[in-house]
């Protein structure tokens, strides 16, 4: 069959023995929590935990032979301990990358005898050597205005630019300690060579203390992305306009994509549901494949997915208004 760009109304596990071995870059897989519910459209009872887990471990031992990549397993607490084992057997242990932490702000019906669950889990692990695009939060506001203060002429780019006064010593895994021009590090080294300041200096880069202090770096406001993700993801919020019961927002699937693969990779999600995945992926420019047992989902998908591309929904909003700049720079004290 054709192998990139399909949706497939079919069994996860006849789907996945349908395609070559190593053959997909990205994989995350959304499957029933064991919830006990009936009234979700698809199967979502077993007996006990075991008939789950016996349920489950053909179709991952199935993704794992297809995954090149990354394989990405969302579950929530009930069962997320028991398929983390079984994928630690599948893939082994030291292939474990992370678990994401995902606050989806869903929280079950309020108890007055047990803490409120309002958080899911994302199990992530490799099969072999991975792309991982560093990701980032939106450019904090209040943080760039109390410190991109100052404006000057980016070496870099050549025009006038907001800078922030950026520390050259401190923690480091490899510091350097050395004397530049008179000016000792802190306690903790200099941050680079001596050869990278010399170049940081002719470019105009250095800001030269007044009152005994640290030599600093300008730190352009071109260049700050914002706060690195960590692996708890708190701005992301449940759909609210759903198409179907268990539907995930592009965000999430968006951001998982844009960490794990690159324009042109292939992207599946063999329990589909309502094709977020697979949106996300097409919006991003990956190819994408995707399968599902209900008649609901594949529907829902297909609809979806026949709608034209809309990247800038998963585009992070960098405010590029930040980069007006003040008619008067003032160089920091």
């Amino acid at each position: 069959m054709s192998q990139a760009n399909k949706i497939f109304k079919a069994d996860s596990l006849k789907i996945a023995k349908g395609l070559p071995s190593n053959f997909i870059d990205f994989i995350y897989i959304d499957p029933p929590f064991n919830t006990g519910r009936i009234d979700l459209g698809y199967h979502d009872k077993w007996k006990d935990i075991h008939s789950y887990i016996k349920w489950l471990e053909p179709r991952l031992k199935e993704i794992h032979r297809v995954t090149k990549g990354v394989l990405c397993v969302h579950l929530d607490y009930r069962c997320v301990h028991y398929v983390k084992v079984e994928l630690d057997k599948i893939f082994g242990y030291k292939n474990f990358v992370n678990e994401i932490i995902w606050n989806s702000t869903n929280a079950d019906k309020s108890s007055s005898k047990n803490f409120n669950n309002n958080y899911e889990n994302i199990l992530i692990y490799k099969k072999a050597s991975h792309t991982f695009n560093m990701q980032y939060e939106k450019p904090n506001l209040k943080y760039i205005k109390e410190n991109y203060k100052w404006t000057g002429v980016n070496p870099d780019t050549g025009r006038l630019e907001k800078y922030s006064s950026q520390p050259l010593s401190g923690k480091s895994m490899s510091p350097y300690f050395y004397t530049y021009k008179g000016y000792s590090p802190c306690k903790e080294g200099w941050k680079h060579p001596k050869s990278t300041l010399e170049k940081l200096d002719k470019k105009g880069m250095l800001l030269y203390p007044k009152n005994g202090k640290r030599i600093r770096q300008k730190w352009f406001l071109s260049r700050y992305k914002g706060k690195k993700i960590t692996n708890l993801w708190t701005d992301i919020p449940t759909e609210k306009d759903f198409l179907y019961h268990t539907q995930k927002p592009l965000a999430l699937l968006g951001r998982l994509i844009k960490t794990f693969t690159n324009e042109g990779d292939i992207v599946a999600d063999f329990f589909c549901g309502s094709g977020t995945t697979l949106v996300a992926a097409k919006n991003l420019g990956r190819r994408w494949l995707g399968s599902d047992i209900s008649d609901k989902a594949v529907e829902i998908t297909k609809a979806r997915l026949g709608k034209p591309a809309q990247p800038a929904l998963l585009r992070l909003n960098t405010q590029p208004a930040l980069l007006r700049l003040n008619t008067q720079p003032a160089l920091p004290a």
